[in-house]
């Protein structure tokens, strides 16, 4: 099986699957010291050999597999098709461009999907050109800019937790379609959030 790590740093959430369960984790981030690190940690614990450090700029990434996956390319022996997506506390839109990857794209898989710092935005120029479905809900970029604020209070939890269930639950809603059995089953979970206060997150499985 085939785990691409979102954003995934020096890949700690991804050496703790390839130790737990026979699978090969990608970890696409842009931080090269970071993917450093998590290559040394791999070879530390010994799963280097389940283990890939792509360093990339995630909307490169996607373009790059939907190309191999379409075309048949040989490239696909680099890029195997992709068994699961699983994005930890990923800022702003990087989490849009995952669940987009993961739906919509060639790519088809389970996720598991944490996002945080909503008022962040990576995609919004060319050439990475992207823009989250939720935004068409919103009639104005100030409206969309408010809920994202609100969903940063900290001071407020009550505010903040209902705007993060707010943007989270459009997330879902436009990725569900309702022809296809494996899109109804789309949700949001929690988890404590004694470990983190991003603690929402969206679901796709089998």
């Amino acid at each position: 099986k085939h785990i691409v790590d979102v954003g995934g740093g020096r890949g700690d959430l991804g050496i703790a699957m390839a130790l737990a369960f026979d699978v090969h984790v990608t970890i696409v981030d842009l931080n090269e010291s970071s993917l450093r690190a998590g290559q040394e940690c791999a070879e530390k614990v010994g799963v280097a050999d389940h283990m890939s450090f792509v360093h990339a700029n995630f909307y490169d990434f996607v373009q790059k597999y939907n190309n191999a996956r379409s075309n048949d390319d040989p490239i696909q022996t680099v890029l195997p098709k992709v068994d699961l997506v699983v994005a930890l506390h990923a800022c702003g839109d990087l989490s849009d461009l995952a669940l987009s990857f993961a739906t919509e794209t060639l790519c088809r898989c389970p996720f598991l999907i944490c996002p945080c710092c909503y008022t962040k935005r990576f995609f919004s120029s060319p050439p990475n050109d992207f823009t989250p479905s939720w935004y068409r809900h919103w009639q104005t970029p100030e409206e969309r800019q408010v809920i994202s604020r609100l969903a940063e209070l900290n001071d407020l939890p009550h505010v903040r937790d209902r705007a993060i269930r707010i943007i989270n639950s459009m997330r879902i809603v436009e990725c569900r379609n309702e022809d296809d059995d494996w899109s109804s089953s789309f949700r949001l979970e929690e988890y404590e959030n004694k470990l983190s206060l991003r603690n929402v997150v969206l679901v796709g499985d089998r």
